[in-house]
């Protein structure tokens, strides 16, 4: 083999982080695979496999595994051959034993905080949308009903509002009339094509009413009744007045559900937060202002702790959700997140970051922050996006409670200057409806009058850019959302499209997120051909609906290293808040029986919606960490037993809080206790109709950026060591494996394979893929420890772990392009294997594919879930390996309905 075909090989073998897939058989959640180089010194970037060595803080460690971005001195797939780990993240501790966790993985029936059992669909991706009851008599809103609502695609639906009585504190109807009272004499409702009827046994009439019957025709909705808004939070801030009030609330929540037949409470709070004039503030809530944030904290264990002695007592799930705000100088001042432990989802309200309310013409729903928004230039975290606020949140909220809010509703400027195509420009003149009638669903002042602030629902719009050819979509790549400019009349609107909710759906699905939150359900859209224009509709929410269940159920997940070794110390996090700079003081306490020595570290890990600036008395590094940064902090001294120390310094913004604490890379005893408590009651086992898939080690989450590309010197070659005896396979064994299939990532830009492992028996102790180029081995050479250098022996990791139903596991290894004609024609030969207890080999058949053919066939069967993918086939394959290659249009409709 010459050295050139070896570093092609080599490159070619790299296992890297998988993201976004196009499949033949659907989407399969992304996790990271191996990847073999060697180095001298160790870089987190850097794929390591079995037999590496590497050197850190002066110390060798050998590679027993696959890994990436593993440190060294936290053992796991290292072990130390020589030298000192004093001045790394793993110490001498002289005659201390680090020890175990004292709480067992052993789940047994999924459960909420309070002891109440998850219903079985609790984990899957959720459409929840808004229904603004109020559109029933308004013109504006085409008297929108209950009927009307989009139920079919919708796994939640929050129905806008209740309110809160400032007298009593009690959850009221908003709207009795409406609401209750009313049997809509002369009006039908329809669903469907189907007439729903009052029933006059509920006792109560309304849209209350119908919602009775059309929960009945889709049961599998579940519908909260959803209380504060902009408009109405006033109530809210009296009933967390003090716990009395706090009480009396709880206990009309739970009457009110019972009554009207909801199944749980939606809190929509604007804001409970303790900076100064957030929300739609008055005197009374300025004068309460000061600990709201604990007080809030402590309304809500209250409210759920009622909500679960009654899901018990009628047998019911209760659920307890609330819409949060994504403004970090909202955020800055809720400085208690204890709330989101009792939660069932957390809904991130990420639009409005731009209006009318201010000059600056930007986007009012990036999913990413845009550096160049005119707004937030000047600061030193980008904050006006859904990323930033859903990292914010992961300090607090594992990813699968988190939920995206998506707006079906403009905002928009006239008289715009600068900016490009009117982004990034400035405007004193939000949008009224005397420009085009570009301001449809205002709202109206105390005397009546117009609010300006260009809100339209997208039908609206859409109805605007086909009668008038000035309206131009243009789409920011940066911020993932599209916006309509008016050259003419320097009018700007922000806007969602497919493109837009397409781009969420991704995230969403790459990220492990719980779903999407929509205000409000009667901006989405159809083209009614009839008609010759766009109508109220479903064709987003059908996106996310359709996506979504392809999808399947978002994974429990786990930020703390529970499997590791454990010290007992304990941590008291904390800090003042002065917008952007947060200045934190930690407080660490040995709570053991020997001294940590001195130089030993204290490390945690830090959401990214916040950046390490400084320690104080303190060495610190930081290392990347997907969703969070680890800091490491090094003590000048020792600490003895029972003493405490302070460690301070300052943070650029704010988090919902820290986690995964440990000294010298060993874990604090409680927080790995308290997190397998949680996950013992996290999962659903088959003991309530859920799977009993159990993670035996934290999973690892896929990154939202492409990582760091191959470096292109040659990689040290070191094939895995031959077994002890010949590899075999036993001719009884109930173990097989086979090749499921292979997809193209395009985020990655490699191949991946995917493959089963059926073992009844329990005998597997290691799987994994063998690999080679056809022309340059055999079929019998395709076994472990083959001796033929073109033939490669990957092992699984847990993270490489899909899925597992039953006895049988669902592994993936991506494998990155060598972008070269002949690279994408050359046959590779992939073969799964599994080793048993007593060191046998059980062997899949050896498969041969070609690059090209998998992209041919992807393409062919537009099976691409963008239009940007689709071109990544053709432009970076398939027209590469022949130049004849015919491109065919990216026809999007084709995806939704196969």
């Amino acid at each position: 083999m010459t050295r050139k075909a070896k570093r092609m090989l080599a490159k070619f073998m790299a296992l890297v982080m998988a993201v976004t897939v196009l499949s033949f058989t659907g989407g399969f959640s992304s996790m990271q695979s191996s990847v073999v180089y060697g180095a001298a010194a160790w870089n987190s970037e850097t794929i390591y496999t079995g037999g590496d060595e590497v050197e850190y803080n002066g110390a060798i460690y050998k590679c027993k595994w696959w890994t990436k971005g593993d440190t060294p001195s936290n053992g796991g797939p290292w072990e130390l051959v020589s030298g000192s780990t004093s001045g790394g993240d793993t110490g001498d501790l002289g005659s201390l034993k680090p020890g175990k966790a004292t709480v067992t993985l052993d789940p047994q029936i999924g459960t909420n905080v309070n002891g109440v059992t998850l219903p079985s669909n609790y984990y899957n991706k959720k459409v929840v949308g808004y229904f603004p009851s109020y559109a029933i008599t308004s013109q504006a809103h085409e008297y929108f009903n209950i009927a009307d609502l989009q139920w079919d695609k919708l796994t939640h639906i929050q129905y806008a509002f209740g309110i809160v009585n400032k007298d009593t504190c009690e959850l009221e109807v908003g709207d009795p009339e409406h609401d209750i009272e009313s049997k809509f004499e002369g009006t039908t409702f329809k669903h469907d094509g189907q007439v729903i009827k009052m029933d006059d046994s509920l006792g109560y009439y309304g849209q209350f009413n119908i919602m009775h019957t059309l929960k009945k025709m889709h049961p599998d909705v579940t519908v909260l009744i959803s209380t504060g808004g902009w408009g109405a939070s006033e109530g809210l801030w009296y009933a967390t007045q003090n716990e009395a009030s706090m009480r009396k609330f709880s206990a009309s929540a739970v009457s009110f559900i019972r009554k009207y037949g909801f199944d749980g409470i939606d809190i929509d709070f604007e804001f409970p937060s303790e900076t100064p004039q957030s929300g739609n503030y008055t005197d009374f809530t300025e004068s309460i202002r000061s600990g709201i944030a604990d007080r809030y904290a402590q309304f809500i264990k209250i409210l759920s702790e009622d909500l679960a002695k009654a899901s018990k007592e009628d047998g019911t799930y209760y659920w307890l959700t609330s819409a949060v705000a994504a403004s970090s100088w909202v955020l800055g001042g809720q400085t208690n997140s204890a709330f989101l432990d009792y939660l069932d989802f957390v809904s991130v309200m990420s639009y409005d970051f731009h209006g009318g309310w201010n000059n600056y013409v930007e986007n009012q729903a990036n999913l990413y922050a845009d550096p160049a928004d005119t707004e937030t230039a000047q600061v030193d975290v980008k904050t006006l996006g859904f990323d930033w606020a859903y990292r914010f949140y992961r300090g607090k909220v594992q990813s699968e409670k988190i939920l995206m809010g998506v707006p079906y509703y403009t905002r928009g400027w006239t008289n715009v200057s600068g900016g490009t195509n009117g982004l990034h420009g400035s405007s004193g003149t939000p949008l009224t409806n005397s420009v085009d009638n570009l301001n449809l669903w205002c709202d109206l002042d105390e005397n009546g009058k117009e609010v300006a602030a260009g809100a339209n629902p997208l039908w609206h719009v859409m109805n605007l850019m086909k009668s008038n050819s000035n309206y131009k979509r243009y789409w920011d790549d940066v911020g993932k959302v599209p916006h309509i400019w008016n050259a003419q009349n320097n009018t700007f609107l922000t806007f969602e499209d497919t493109e837009s909710v397409q781009e969420r759906i991704n995230y969403v699905n790459n990220n492990n997120l719980g779903g999407v939150l929509i205000w409000v359900m009667h901006g989405d859209y159809d083209y009614d051909e009839q008609q010759q224009k766009y109508v109220i509709g479903d064709t987003l929410t059908s996106m996310f609906h359709d996506q979504f269940k392809a999808k399947g159920a978002s994974k429990v997940s786990s930020d703390v290293d529970y499997t590791n070794d454990t010290l007992n110390f304990s941590v008291d996090f904390g800090g003042k808040y002065d917008h952007p700079n947060y200045t934190y003081t930690i407080k660490l306490t040995n709570n053991e029986s020997v001294a940590f020595p001195a130089g030993y570290t204290l490390s945690f890990d830090l959401p990214k919606s916040s950046k390490f600036t400084s320690a104080w008395g303190a060495t610190a590094t930081t290392e990347d960490k997907g969703d969070f940064t680890t800091v490491t902090l090094t003590s000048t001294s020792a600490l003895s037993p029972g003493e405490s120390v302070e460690f301070t310094g300052m943070l650029k913004c704010c988090f919902s809080g820290v986690k995964n604490f440990k000294v010298n890379g060993y874990s604090m005893l409680s927080e790995v206790n308290n997190e397998i408590t949680r996950l013992n009651r996290a999962y659903l086992t088959d003991k309530n109709g859920g799977s009993s898939e159990i993670p035996t080690e934290p999973e690892t989450e896929a990154p939202t950026e492409k990582p760091t590309e191959v470096p292109t010197q040659t990689p040290t070659e070191k094939p895995t060591e031959a077994p002890t005896q010949a590899p075999t396979t036993k001719p009884d064994t109930k173990v097989q494996t086979s090749v499921k299939g292979y997809q193209i990532s395009t985020t990655v830009e490699g191949y991946r394979v995917l493959y089963n492992v059926s073992d009844s028996d329990n005998e597997v102790v290691k799987a994994g893929l063998i690999y080679g180029l056809s022309d340059k081995a055999t079929e019998n050479e395709m076994v472990v420890g083959s001796g033929n250098q073109a033939v490669y022996d990957y092992a699984a990791t847990n993270a490489g772990l899909l899925s597992k139903s039953g006895d049988t596991s669902l592994y993936a290894m991506t494998m990155e392009f060598v972008k070269t004609k002949e690279f994408y024609q050359a046959g590779i030969m992939v073969r799964p294997y599994v080793q048993l207890k007593n060191g046998e080999y059980v062997y899949g058949e050896v498969e041969s594919l070609k690059v090209y053919d998998i992209a041919d066939s992807l393409y062919q069967k537009e099976l691409m879930p963008n239009e940007a993918a689709h071109s990544y086939l053709y432009n970076n394959i398939l027209k590469v390996t022949d130049s004849s290659y015919t491109e065919k249009p990216f026809n999007y409709k084709n995806i939704l309905v196969k």
